[in-house]
């Protein structure tokens, strides 16, 4: 997913997002670096909203 930016050049500097499918490979890879419930929140949220509207 892009990030919103007025120009097209500044969308392009931003980088991409990643979500993973398999919520445990977070935990397997951040174990004890890092706590962030936003990024896990958003990742499971991503995940759900796609299970329920999928991609055309």
């Amino acid at each position: 997913m892009d990030k919103f930016a007025g120009k097209v050049k500044d969308m392009q500097k931003s980088p991409k997002k990643v979500y993973l499918i398999d919520t445990g490979m977070i935990n397997s890879i951040f174990n004890g670096i890092s706590k962030n419930i936003g990024l896990r929140t958003e990742n499971v949220v991503f995940i759900e909203l796609m299970r329920i509207y999928p991609a055309a």
